[in-house]
């Protein structure tokens, strides 16, 4: 993975994640997210914050940390148009509780497939 693999969402919508590439915008429908993963990453001043994954089926991954300005709205949208999502009162505790390794809150298809 490169750092050009890993983008970051500007806006999030029903119609699906708005990626920003600076000289043009990207919108990247519901249906190409593969995997989502959730885990912790130290902040700037040292803080625990959040951090989501979402790994899109042609292997580009997209990033949004808790302190990005549309975290609250991500989460909203990932819960109300992939119903099979994990929802964050269920893994948001469970990281706080036991933080390290990711935790998978999403994969497309029915587990095990391939």
């Amino acid at each position: 993975m490169t750092a050009s693999s890993i983008l970051a969402i500007a806006t999030v919508s029903t119609a699906g994640l708005l990626v920003d590439h600076g000289d043009r915008q990207e919108l990247i429908h519901w249906q190409r997210v593969q995997d989502i993963s959730v885990g912790t990453m130290q902040g700037f001043s040292g803080e625990s914050l959040f951090v989501m994954a979402i790994e899109l089926a042609c292997g580009r991954i997209l990033m949004c940390r808790e302190d990005s300005s549309i975290w609250h709205e991500l989460n909203l949208y990932v819960a109300g148009q992939l119903p099979a999502v994990v929802p964050f009162d269920a893994w948001g505790p469970a990281l706080v509780a036991a933080p390290g390794a990711p935790l998978v809150i999403y994969t497309f298809g029915p587990v095990g497939s391939a």
